[in-house]
């Protein structure tokens, strides 16, 4: 017993330097992409409950609330980059702390890069017609559908969505790229890009004269 109790201090210690080091982490990534941090986090199976357990009226929320979370202490923030690092922690067998690290980068990224890829259209309407013809992505518009009538023609399926609709949507299509194999993920950034850089007629006539 003497000998196997300073082994417990000892590895007790251990686990809670390495989720110090897992925080300073999330707080390096949080000095280069700001909210887009906490995005991802509230939104990841692996650090969710982790970050959500401090949001108060989180009832309210539909998706990430910008609004909401403005209002939250700069020391709460904090406070959840020291849990998050904690579970990051937990998942340390079998290599998951990477994984959890990978799936961080790779969701800021996907959300970057829908983002960027939304800019080069007239609408978000406009966008998510778009995405709507992509074969990798429709199967997420699922949820859409099911809450609009029968008779429902999704032929301009953007301009149905709702604000709040929006917010719990756009989650979901960064969850499905995410799941996606890298090969997967680029050919549908591609095909995106593809449709949105389609000259309408207009443009076309006027490249003529």
């Amino acid at each position: 017993m003497k000998t196997f109790l300073p082994l417990l201090v000892v590895l007790f210690l251990m686990t809670g330097a390495s989720a110090e080091k897992q925080a300073q982490r999330l707080g390096e990534f949080r000095a280069t992409f700001g909210d887009e941090l906490y995005e991802a986090l509230f939104h990841l199976p692996e650090t969710r409950d982790a970050m959500r357990k401090h949001i108060p009226r989180l009832d309210q929320w539909i998706g990430f609330e910008v609004n909401f979370w403005k209002e939250i202490p700069e020391e709460t923030k904090l406070k959840i980059l020291d849990d998050v690092g904690t579970q990051i922690e937990s998942f340390k067998e079998g290599g998951g702390i990477d994984r959890v690290w990978q799936k961080i980068r790779d969701w800021i990224a996907i959300d970057q890069q829908l983002g960027l890829l939304a800019t080069f259209s007239d609408a978000d309407e406009e966008f998510m017609d778009i995405l709507y013809q992509d074969p990798l992505l429709r199967p997420s518009f699922k949820w859409l559908l099911e809450r609009r009538p029968k008779d429902f023609d999704p032929k301009y399926i953007g301009g149905s969505f709702t604000s709040g609709e929006m917010a719990g949507f756009y989650p979901m299509l960064v969850e499905r790229l995410l799941n996606a194999s890298k090969k997967e993920r680029f050919e549908c950034f591609g095909r995106i890009f593809t449709y949105i850089a389609k000259e309408s007629p207009g443009e076309q006539s006027k490249a003529g004269e």
